[in-house]
């Protein structure tokens, strides 16, 4: 039954278009390719086939349908997967097919109405409305983010209960959502009195939210954020993504702000490619999903020490991030928001960014002429890790001067260990090659095996039994696999259907091969193909076809008899005397 929705989903669904919304992909040929979001690479290794409907990646092999892509990302089953691309699609599915995922509804629907019913409080209260006015946040900044408000006292728990309950919300589901809490004898919300900020997924639900003080005699924490659950991952969100991915991708760089304000403020002044982290250090987590929408990254931390030291903690990340990160130093006592009211030109300072790498030389430099010689050593040995990292020669070329002259070193000195380094890590690539030229030797078959999955009629052609033990045994495994699913298969052939029926290993191989031989391959083509596979093979085949000559003949089958002295007799006429010329000429 879950089969038939597995087919609903991916029949109303642009696997490039729901794979898009995570990944930036370009189009190459009749493919689709980006960089994985499910391992680090600099390169575009992923692709995506929208004819077949399936995904490969050639760096990490991870493989799939749109629903083991959207599986994989969210960390949910298969099933969950495609009723939520149901869900965000509107396709109609019927109810009780979706019971099984419904544990986490309640609290996506608890956190939508929440996140509603503070905008309308937000319009009801004078002095919040005022708060965000003296912030120079305009309405439609507020409109666009869903900011809210929460009032305190008890008659305002009762007013959202009831409210609640108005739209089938029960008190449980909103204590499940972090947004009420339980105290000795009444309940209460860790939010009140405070500006409400929804916080949404990359997938846009609402799954938490960040509150700010506001009045000036309140000595609580200034931002009060929902607890980690499973649906809510501070190491995992940022504030923001849901609304500026199209801008990221768009522009192909994001702005990293530390906080709210500063998110809003930035996409206020037109830079909407703009995201913020939640109260906590921004982690590589958040930098390899923003890597999946952005080649660059532009770091705009508070002016103060305590955001240069974060900036530093950041680029220690970046190495091992897709992201080019650059840094913008705004002056001391400042951050985004209060730099934008005070009327100065942001874009500046964009124009003036500084690359990370030349930031990180810069700040380790500024004591290295009084720490102690190991210490020394050690960030001169970091500062040759980071320029190894820079594929241009220019540019390293000029990082490795800079270097040079802040550190008072030689230059020659730092590139002499640069080129040692770069000599060790060389070395294990010689031994790789032998083995990729290998892989060479089963190009026909490959090309062969190919072509009969996307076109199985092609099993049907006499003698293709004969092929079947002179293929790689995967191969020939999944194909013998593929002729016992046609046997069984009633209606049109879907390769969706028998695609989702291999084992996970074979689905890697299926598509690591499909996606290497792009090109479509006719009946003419395939009958080529044979013939250079039976050529190949040509000994064993002969060899083979009259040890079943002999065994049709006990058995007294002489049509059999007769088929395979047909095979023998063309493969003594095309290709025995070209191959004995051969081996005389060689002789």
């Amino acid at each position: 039954m879950s089969q038939n929705i597995f087919l609903t989903v991916k029949a109303n669904v642009a696997i490039e278009e729901v794979i898009g919304q995570y990944v930036t992909l370009k189009r190459a040929g009749i493919y689709w390719k980006g960089r994985c979001p499910f391992h680090q690479e600099k390169t575009a290794s992923f692709t995506v086939s929208p004819h077949i409907q399936i995904f490969h990646c050639f760096g990490c092999h991870e493989s799939g349908d749109v629903m083991a892509f959207v599986a994989k990302i969210e960390n949910c089953s298969s099933f969950e997967a495609a009723c939520q691309l149901a869900e965000r699609y509107n396709i109609d599915i019927s109810e009780h097919l979706k019971e099984p995922v419904q544990k986490n509804s309640s609290y996506y629907d608890a956190c939508a109405f929440f996140a509603l019913w503070t905008e309308k409080q937000l319009k009801q209260d004078t002095l919040a409305r005022q708060y965000l006015h003296n912030r120079m946040i305009e309405e439609k900044v507020v409109t666009h983010f869903k900011v809210g408000y929460m009032p305190g006292g008890l008659h305002v728990i009762k007013n959202l209960l009831n409210d609640a309950r108005k739209e089938h919300i029960l008190s449980d589901d909103l204590i499940h959502a972090g947004i009420i809490m339980q105290g000795k004898s009444v309940l209460f919300s860790p939010f009140e009195e405070r500006i409400i900020f929804p916080i949404a997924d990359h997938a846009g639900r609402i799954c938490g939210f960040g509150g700010r003080i506001y009045k000036e005699n309140d000595t609580r924490a200034k931002y009060y954020n929902s607890k980690d659950s499973e649906q809510f991952s501070k190491g995992t969100l940022l504030f923001g993504l849901d609304k500026a991915k199209k801008a990221i991708q768009e522009k192909g760089f994001v702005f990293l702000v530390e906080g709210y304000t500063d998110c809003l403020a930035m996409a206020q002044a037109g830079f909407t490619n703009v995201v913020a982290t939640l109260g906590t250090a921004c982690s590589l987590t958040h930098l390899n999903l923003l890597a999946r929408y952005a080649n660059e990254i532009f770091i705009m931390y508070d002016g103060d020490s305590a955001g240069q030291q974060a900036i530093l903690r950041i680029a220690q990340m970046c190495w091992k991030s897709n992201l080019e990160p650059s840094v913008i130093l705004l002056p001391e006592k400042h951050d985004p928001a209060s730099l934008l009211k005070s009327g100065y030109p942001i874009q500046d300072l964009v124009a003036k960014r500084e690359d990370i790498f030349s930031f990180e030389i810069k700040k380790i430099s500024e004591h290295f002429i009084t720490l102690p010689l190991d210490q020394k050593l050690q960030l001169i040995t970091h500062i040759i890790e980071i320029i190894k990292t820079v594929e241009d020669p220019i540019k390293q070329n000029i990082l490795i001067n800079k270097a040079a002259e802040k550190l008072n070193l030689k230059a020659d000195l730092l590139r002499t260990e640069i080129k040692k380094s770069h000599q060790q890590k060389s070395l294990p690539i010689i031994t790789k090659k032998p083995k990729t030229e290998q892989t060479d030797q089963f190009k026909t078959e490959k090309r062969i095996f190919s072509a009969i999955i996307t076109n199985p009629l092609l099993l049907e052609k006499p003698s293709i039994e004969l092929l079947f033990t002179y293929l790689p045994i995967t191969l020939k495994n999944i194909l013998v696999s593929l002729k016992k699913w046609l046997s069984t298969h009633v209606g049109p052939v879907n390769f969706s259907l028998f695609f989702n029926s291999l084992h996970e290993d074979d689905q890697k191989a299926v598509s690591s091969l499909l996606f290497s031989h792009e090109q479509p391959v006719d009946e003419a083509t395939f009958d080529t193909l044979i013939n250079q596979l039976k050529k190949k093979w040509w000994k064993l085949i002969a060899q083979r076809i009259k040890i079943q000559v002999l065994e049709a003949k006990r058995l007294g089958d002489q049509e059999k008899v007769n088929i395979l002295l047909k095979d023998f007799v063309l493969l003594q006429g095309k290709m025995l005397t070209q191959e004995i010329k051969k081996e005389n000429d060689f002789n």
